[in-house]
């Protein structure tokens, strides 16, 4: 090659003249297509060969060996057709004698290693692609300008190494190796320092960094030989081996020999020389990876000046420093000055190397970096693949620039969240590095910290912490004093951390960061906001909202300072901010802090970018918080639209924006609509699919999703299915201590908890509790949580005590460790007085409302109306039933003044009263606030079908009620309509809507038609579930009622066989449905007394009723009374007396506050003695009864009457008359005053205590009641009626008996005349009046 280049060197002796001045040659070729479409995109450009190159003047033979055949089929034929003129002659090209006659031959003539061409054009001929090019002039002045430029660094320098120099500039590495290489072997001393010097470079470059050293070593030892003194050219060594040390990560050793080198310089060179620049440059570098920002800038600043003022114009040292003062922004969060830098960087770059250059490919891949950080991913992919473009010509697929590419991928996937692709890139990025560096490289311990990261997002949390470890002990071995990395690593595991819900060691890790970086950025930087962000997430995970708030705002403080224009990272510290005030429930403020991100986002991205769609969600997220569903709608479709141009083929944001719809729908109640996108998103998800944690994570939230609206919609069954399969991917996923498990574990509770499966839900209740005593310390606020939910499950099993001991150790932890927890404390409070209430203690219950209301008052205005809400229950249990009703009255009237556009709470508080009222069955008074529900519903929440069906449900209910059947039937069928045209899905509410008509139609004893209805019922169900359910089961029962109550027992006896059998095999049914079929059965069996059958089916209930106990409590006491009931028929009361004693323990042992019916078990067993004529007894019973009926049920004058008048009965049997009058007279009084005037019983009383002072012989007071009793049933009733005819024969005895025959006779007359119009003459009330008149008669006439 040596001889070559000496040879155009010497070319004008052999000079060969033309007669023309233009000389045509050509070159046949074989092209790849690609490398044809190069061609083709670099027409009307320079291009270069890559060394020599061969051509000859005849045409044909270039045309032969174009179309030479040869196997590969994807090459096509070209000839290249070069136009030289005779200036070329000089020192472009050489004319060989080679021998020509070989048809293929094309060697005659030979290009210079210099020369340059411009493509002129390209064109398709005959099957030959003809490509026309000239010598360009340009390749002249470009190495006449590098020859000059490298003899001023360089004095003295041969051509011959500059020629080798030169093609090692162009990439040309390994035959720029060859030709030293050869030089070396022919130098005999000349220039070896140079060669050797040159050679290390070529190995520096090709990261072969052992041989370079010994070049670069061997070099120096002859330039600071004493018999040749170099002092002055040994620097360039000294700064190279620098650079070389720099790209091993051997940093210290590199800034000692930069400064080594500077100081030569300094000593030989003016101030102003490009060397001076040069070493300032390099240990700018140096700074720069050391993270020392400032102060290699400083150097950046004074190298470009010295150079610009040497050069005077472009030039390659220039440009490096361009490329390191962009790298400097870059990291200075500076983007648009960053991308400057670099572009007028890799203008000269390609000035200098139009063909491509190493360092036109790292400069290229800076800039796809910096465009994927300011999320301009589609830009930044096309600088990237030109990038690679260029790489692929040059490089093997595992050379260390390579990794620096893949590591540019890497990054565009990582910002695009593509995480898993980033990863393999990233992996692959190690891979090659690991070959070229020691294991513990900076570069090394950057992709060891990212691929941590990756990890983290992909949930794969213990493989990502041992990547952070393993770059924090690597950094702490080889760059201890470099805490700016190291803070890196320390944030980098604080978010695994974070991930594990490890809040407290992962703010250890971020604070330990964040005192590194303030120490080693004493002035400040961009990074420190970057850490105050992570604290802030953390401190915003505990709950400590205004801590991190704070901490957001002193990030802002900082990105302010060092972001000169809005960013991505402004924008995002702004959406933090906003996430943390909707976290405190500061709604309009954190929408202000989205819209201010928006309007940035709007000005620095295109108008579809994909952080604009995130930010629209975040903006209708709280707009659903706030309830303003139609805002929020219109914003999470924006996002939706957004999100599908940029993402056709789906993506998990895709996904996730369709659960934000999902959710606004569910919030509207909209389930149906809801649970159509949340499947949808499910769909995506399974459809994208993935082995990472973070992606089957995705899918387990949906399926939450999923769950909680058919929890809505009453499916639980379905519900805990997609629970447990959300639980099994968690489960294998995540910890077995992580939150995730703790909620999956919640919801599955719930879901067993309104399936009745109380037993089931508590258990993991339990395990919920476990794990979070794992994750929190005893005293921490979410323990509390469990403690609360499972006091919740105890009450509903009956379990007061215990349940009220989990309230208070909940209530301990919450007002003992969490002050500022007001809204849980009051609910807690509630549901504590809501339990001391069910067990009718209701001051202490009291006592915790006033808690839980002076609670409410210190957090709302006193006119709000959730501090009217608290007292009303206790109210209401106690039956003061006005109090709570003036109370609702107040909310109502707030609400309609000030809240008038809460429709959802005014309807809720009209709901209230309405309950209120029916509680106290004024159903007339109910039916009004009902149908302002209705109003108020069809008005403002059209669309919600739903709910207006159940309103006119609540309506057709009261219809009933008040014994308005017709008008039920036809709300009813209203209600039927809307559900079966906008409900259709829900085909339970319907058949639910079919059996409420059914009922109404068997209370108006239209059989037959009730009959059908439920049989359509049962084919829905049928339908639904084909294996059976509850709700079939509950259907064939409804239906046996009807037949019984037609009097047709086997049939109704034979649909209540096809219950039991289907309750038996049913794996939904539990033991309540068996319970009630066999009740069923046994009460048709009583009916027909047959009661030894009864029984018998009674006491097969009561096996299944007890295997639930004691959740069916209520279930055994009724059949152990209707056990009872069937032995007392039988007439076998001690067995009658055995079966109740049993109801009163156990109403005692459950219920032992529910006095009312306890008196009335104890009525039952005085009722059993008394007629086993153990009258001492039953006194006794009746005494109890009476006592607890008077004390705690003051108002129930009923069966307080009743009570006094079974006593009285027994003081009558016992013959204590005095006292029989004595309880009766109580009885009258009470009913007189409780009852309406002419209530029937009121004279049944006056009879009976006309019947008791007769027995005591005060007939006198006897013929009072009976003649009170008479006028009463003569003023209520029709004068025909039997009982005013008793009434007169009565009196007319007690007048007997006072010895007032005339008046007895009178009396008679007027009994017989009212038997003789409503008795036949046979009867024997009228042929015994009338012997009584005959006998009196008679007695008068003597």
């Amino acid at each position: 090659m040596s001889d070559l280049i000496q040879g155009f060197q010497y070319q004008n002796q052999n000079r060969i003249h033309y007669k023309k001045e233009n000389l045509i040659v050509y070159r046949g070729i074989k092209l790849l297509r690609e490398q044809l479409e190069e061609f083709k995109e670099n027409e009307g450009k320079l291009i270069s060969s890559n060394g020599f190159f061969t051509a000859t003047r005849f045409r044909s033979n270039a045309l032969n060996f174009a179309r030479k055949s040869v196997r590969q089929s994807n090459l096509v034929a070209a000839v290249l057709e070069i136009e030289c003129n005779s200036e070329d002659f000089d020192k472009n090209i050489i004319f060989t004698d080679i021998d020509k006659s070989n048809e293929f031959y094309q060697a005659d003539i030979l290009f210079n290693l210099n020369v340059i061409f411009h493509l002129d054009s390209i064109e398709f001929d005959k099957s030959i692609w003809i490509i026309k090019m000239d010598i360009s002039n340009e390749g002249k002045t470009i190495l006449e300008k590098y020859i000059e430029d490298t003899r001023r660094q360089i004095e003295h320098l041969s051509i011959e190494i500059i020629f080798g120099r030169l093609m090692l500039d162009m990439d040309q590495w390994d035959q720029s190796q060859k030709y030293f290489e050869h030089l070396l072997i022919h130098s005999n001393g000349k220039d070896q320092a140079w060669i050797e010097h040159s050679l290390g470079e070529i190995h520096h470059w090709k990261r072969e960094f052992i041989a370079a050293r010994k070049y670069y070593d061997q070099a120096y030892k002859r330039m600071i030989n004493p018999k040749q003194m170099r002092i002055k050219d040994s620097a360039r060594i000294l700064s190279d081996i620098g650079e070389l040390l720099s790209v091993e990560g051997k940093l210290d050793e590199a800034m000692d020999f930069h400064k080594r080198a500077l100081k030569i310089r300094k000593e030989y060179y003016s101030p102003h020389h490009v060397h001076i620049g040069t070493s300032l440059r390099n240990i700018g570098d140096i700074l720069y990876m050391q993270e020392k920002y400032d102060r290699a800038f400083g150097h950046f600043q004074e190298a470009l000046a010295i150079l610009e003022k040497y050069y005077n114009c472009s030039h390659i040292d220039i440009a490096k420093c361009l490329f390191s003062i962009g790298r400097y922004f870059r990291e200075q969060i500076n983007y648009d000055k960053a991308l400057d830098f670099h572009r007028r960087s890799i203008a000269i770059y390609e000035k200098y190397y139009p063909f491509g250059h190493v360092l036109i490919s790292l400069t290229l891949n800076n800039i796809a970096d910096i465009l994927s950080r300011q999320d301009k991913y589609d830009e930044a992919i096309d600088v990237y693949h030109r990038a690679v473009k260029m790489e692929k010509k040059r490089y093997p697929i595992d050379h260390m620039i390579i990794s620096d590419n893949l590591y540019t991928i890497g990054n565009i996937n990582y910002y695009q969240r593509n995480y898993v692709s980033a990863l393999e890139f990233y992996q692959q990025s190690l891979t090659i590095l690991k070959q070229y560096v020691f294991y513990g490289h900076i570069d090394i311990n950057r992709l060891l910290d990212i691929i941590g990261s990756v990890l983290c997002r992909l949930e794969k949390l213990d493989d990502a912490m041992a990547f952070h470890r393993q770059a924090l002990a690597l950094e702490e071995k080889y760059y201890s004093s470099f805490q700016a990395t190291i803070a890196y690593t320390l944030n980098g595991i604080g978010d695994v951390l974070n991930y594990q819900e490890k809040y407290e060691e992962a703010l250890s890790h971020y604070k330990q960061a964040l005192m590194m970086q303030n120490n080693y950025y004493p002035l400040g930087h961009v990074s420190i906001a970057f850490t105050l962000q992570n604290i802030g997430d953390v401190l915003s995970e505990q709950e400590k909202f205004d801590e991190a708030l704070e901490s957001y705002q002193q990030a802002s403080l900082i990105l302010e300072k060092y972001c000169v224009y809005p960013s991505s990272d402004i924008t995002h510290n702004l959406i933090g901010i906003g996430d943390i005030l909707d976290n405190q429930k500061k709604f309009d403020e954190a929408i202000g802090y989205y819209q201010r991100a928006l309007d940035i986002q709007k000005n620095y991205y295109h108008s579809d970018h994909p952080n604009i769609a995130d930010t629209f969600n975040d903006i209708g997220y709280v707009f659903r918080r706030q309830t303003k569903f139609d805002e929020a709608m219109k914003y999470h479709k924006k996002a939706l639209e957004i999100q599908e141009k940029n993402y056709p083929s789906g993506h998990v944001r895709v996904a996730q924006t369709l659960r934000f719809i999902g959710y606004v729908l569910e919030d509207e109640r909209k389930y149906d609509e809801a649970l159509d996108f949340f499947q949808q998103a499910h769909s995506l998800l399974a459809r994208l699919g993935s082995c990472y944690p973070s992606d089957q994570l995705h899918i387990a939230h949906n399926l939450s999703d999923i769950s909680a609206v058919l929890s809505s919609q009453d499916k639980h069954q379905e519900a805990l299915e997609y629970q447990q399969r959300a639980l099994s991917i968690r489960e294998k996923c995540l910890p077995p201590n992580h939150t995730d498990i703790v909620a999956s574990c919640i919801e599955i509770s719930l879901s067993l908890r309104n399936q009745g499966k109380l037993a089931d839900a508590l258990e993991f209740q339990q395990r919920a509790l476990a794990i979070q005593g794992k994750l929190h310390p005893l005293n921490h606020v979410k323990i509390a949580d469990q403690l609360h939910d499972i006091g919740i499950t105890l009450v509903e099993q009956g379990k007061h005590n215990e349940a009220f001991g989990f309230y208070q150790l909940a209530l301990e932890i919450r007002e003992t460790f969490d002050p500022f927890g007001l809204d849980d404390l009051a609910v807690l409070l509630c549901n504590i007085s809501d339990t001391l209430s069910r067990q009718r203690k209701y001051g202490d219950a009291l006592d915790f409302q006033k808690r839980a209301l002076k609670i409410r008052e210190g957090q709302y205005p006193s006119d709000h109306p959730l501090v009217l809400h608290n007292l009303n229950n206790i109210l209401q249990e106690q039956e003061k039933y006005n109090e709570v009703l003036d109370q609702y009255q107040q909310v109502l009237a707030i609400y309609q003044k000030f809240y008038s556009s809460c429709y959802h709470d005014i309807i809720t508080c009209l709901s209230t009263i309405g309950d209120i009222l029916d509680d106290q069955e004024k159903y007339k008074e109910t039916l009004l606030y009902r149908q302002q529900v209705l109003a108020i519903r069809e008005e403002h929440c059209s669309s919600n079908h739903e709910h207006i069906a159940t309103d006119l449900t609540n309506i057709g209910d009261l219809r009933v009620s008040l014994n308005e059947y017709d008008k039920a039937v036809e709300v009813y069928k209203r209600a039927l309509s809307i559900r079966e045209q906008y409900c259709s899905s829900d085909q339970v509410g319907i058949a639910v809507i079919l059996e409420q008509i059914s009922y109404v139609l068997r209370q108006q004893k239209k059989y037959d038609e009730a009959f059908d209805l439920e049989q359509k019922a049962l084919k829905i169900y049928e339908r639904l579930y084909p294996d059976g359910d509850t709700s079939t089961i509950w259907c064939l029962n409804y239906m046996s009622r009807i037949l019984y109550e037609q009097q047709q027992y086997d049939k109704a006896f034979e649909l209540q066989q096809q219950a039991l059998a289907l309750s038996e095999t049913c794996s939904t049914c539990s033991y309540t449905e068996i319970g009630m079929t066999l009740c069923y059965m046994g009460n048709t069996m009583y009916t027909q007394a047959r009661y030894d059958e009864a029984i018998d089916f009674y006491q097969q209930s009561l096996i299944h009723y007890e295997g639930a106990y004691p959740s069916t409590y209520a279930d055994v006491v009724t059949l152990l009374s209707n056990i009872s009931g069937a032995f007392k028929a039988q007439l076998h009361y001690d067995k009658a007396l055995n079966m109740q004693h049993r109801v009163l323990k156990l109403r005692k042992e459950n219920q032992p506050f529910d006095y009312f019916m306890i008196a009335k078990d104890l009525t039952e067993i005085g009722d059993i003695l008394y007629k086993q004529e153990k009258y001492g007894d039953a006194l006794d019973f009746y005494q109890q009864a009476l006592s607890m009926f008077e004390e705690y049920c003051t108002t129930n004058h009923t069966e307080i009457s009743d009570c006094l008048q079974e006593i009285a009965n027994i003081w009558n049997a016992i013959g204590d008359f005095d006292r029989a009058i004595e309880n009766c007279k109580r009885c009258l009084c009470i009913r007189e005053r409780s009852l309406p005037i002419n209530d029937p019983i009121i004279a049944d009383t006056l009879l009976y205590m006309s019947q008791l002072q007769r027995n005591g012989n005060y007939h006198e007071l006897s013929l009072a009641y009976e003649m009170n009793c008479c006028w009463m049933r003569m003023k209520f009733l029709s004068p025909d009626q039997v009982e005013i005819g008793d009434s007169f024969s009565r009196i007319g005895e007690s007048y007997g008996h006072l010895d007032k025959p005339k008046l007895a006779l009178d009396n008679y007359k007027q009994a017989l005349a009212i038997y003789e119009k409503c008795l036949p003459n046979w009867h024997e009330h009228r042929m015994d009046m009338e012997s009584k008149i005959e006998r009196l008669l008679n007695e008068l006439m003597n």
